[in-house]
Order: structure tokens, then C-alpha cells, then sequence
């Protein structure tokens, strides 16, 4: 399924036309986000979150060229990368990991947890943020390197999949850096907006969808006779919940913007 989505461009979206990819129209981003929207309304399966989080940190590294196979590689879909940022029993501080990357003579290595990665039990490559002597830097890393351990998360969704992933000593070369320490938390805080904005329009989608099942529902039940939505005190409760949905869609085309 993620394959075929790949073919119809979804993922080339934030790739510049130097890497073989790119949007047809002048606002990747808003057509990205167009896309998540569908993906929240239709409720669709695919990894079009940490796939495009990732990508749009690989792109935008100093050393893009470096990682040239891998992003062909994600833009056809035939492999899966996932964004591990977020800690355990921590609030979503992508600037502050806790995860320590310690200089070694052939590279790094890795040592704590991520939790609550999409798509972690899929994922083949994990773009990882991890605290150096330097400052925060990221890693791409193999799912399958010796010493990372994934472990399928319980979740309430049905569509999505999350994992807590443990790095025990995970020995890394120079190669899986993406980025330079400078440029580095420009590149967090550039994947922590579209991460933002595609949860947004995500759930934007997921709010018409149901405000819609709603309102139908409403109509189709009786009581005394009459539709329940044609009651005044629903009538009211329904505009609210349009009012506040039209908000929601447009503080996340500001965003975009």
C-alpha cells in the first residue's frame, strides 16, 4: 500500500528537484498537508508522518549528498524511516534528548530509549536525536543494527503503530550523521514544525469526518417523531462544533503558510 502511495508523489513532496523529486505546484508543504488531511478523513494507513519528518531533515543536511541512496530509497517506498525523538516519561523536547551518543575511535555509540515511535515495528532506518559532547546531533541508524531492541507499543489507534526502542551500546560510524552539530538544531526544529503541521491537518480531517457522521446520525434518529437534529439546543451545539472546526482548519493553513 505505502508503495503505491509513493508512486503518486506523496513522499517526494519535501525533496528539491536536485534529488529527483519535488511538487508540482509552489507549496510542497501545503500539498503535504492536503494529503495528511485526506489520510485523517478517510482514516488510511502509512507512514506518511515519520517518512516525511525524516525526509525533511535529510534534505535539508549539509551532507544530503551522503545519505542520496537512502532518501531515493524512502521517496519509492521501499523503505520505511521513522523519527525517534521522543523519551520516556518526557514531554516532547526534541532539543534536549537524554539518549547519549559517546565519541568512540570508529564513530559512536548509542546508549538509552526512544518511545512512541511511528511506525517503529516497520520502520528499516531510525533518523535518532541523541545528546554528544558538542550538543545534539542525529543519527541514521538501521533498525536492525546489534544492540537496538524494538518493542511493539499498545495504542489505541487502529491505523497507526508506535514502539519503544532501547539502544544498548549500538556502535555507529561517522556515516550515519546527518547534518552538522551547527546546523543541527535548525534541522530539529524545521522537522518538529512539519511533524506539528501534519498532526494538525491530520486532525483536522479526523474532526470533519466525525462532526459529519454526527450531524447525518442526528438527522436519520427520531424521537417524538421529529429528526433529533431538527431540536434547537442540538442545532446550536452543531454550530459551535462547525465554528470550531473552520478554526481548526484555519490555524493550520496559517501554519503551513
Amino acid at each position: 500500500w505505502w508503495e503505491r502511495a509513493a508512486e503518486h508523489g506523496w513522499t517526494s513532496l519535501l525533496v528539491p528537484d536536485a534529488l529527483g523529486s519535488g511538487s508540482v505546484s509552489a507549496n510542497p508543504l501545503c500539498d503535504l498537508a492536503s494529503i495528511a488531511e485526506e489520510i485523517g478523513r478517510t482514516v488510511a494507513p502509512g507512514p506518511l508522518h515519520p517518512v516525511s519528518t525524516v525526509l525533511a531533515g535529510l534534505v535539508d543536511a549539509d551532507n544530503r549528498t551522503d545519505h542520496a541512496d537512502t532518501i531515493e530509497a524512502l521517496v519509492s517506498g521501499r523503505m520505511v524511516a521513522s523519527w525517534a525523538v521522543d523519551e520516556p516519561g518526557r514531554s516532547f523536547t526534541p532539543q534536549q534528548p537524554l539518549l547519549t551518543a559517546t565519541r568512540t575511535p570508529g564513530g559512536y555509540r548509542l546508549d538509552g530509549v526512544k518511545d512512541r515511535v511511528e511506525a517503529g515495528p516497520q520502520a528499516d532506518l531510525l533518523l535518532v536525536t541523541a545528546c554528544t559532547s558538542d550538543g545534539p546531533q542525529q543519527f541514521l541508524v538501521p533498525a536492525g543494527t546489534h544492540g537496538v531492541t524494538v518493542h511493539r507499543q499498545r495504542c489505541v489507534d487502529l491505523v497507526k503503530q508506535y514502539a519503544r526502542v532501547e539502544f544498548d551500546a549500538v556502535d555507529i560510524d561517522d556515516a550515519t550523521l546527518v547534518g552538522s552539530v551547527g546546523q543541527t538544531p535548525a534541522l530539529i526544529r524545521r522537522q518538529s514544525h512539519i511533524a506539528i503541521v501534519l498532526q494538525c491537518a491530520e486532525s483536522v480531517g479526523i474532526l470533519d469526518a466525525v462532526l459529519t457522521m454526527t450531524i447525518a446520525w442526528a438527522h436519520n434518529r427520531h424521537s417524538f417523531g421529529r429528526p433529533l437534529a431538527s431540536y434547537q439546543a442540538l442545532k446550536h451545539r452543531f454550530a459551535d462544533m462547525t465554528m470550531w472546526l473552520h478554526a481548526c482548519r484555519a490555524i493550520t493553513a496559517g501554519a503551513v503558510d
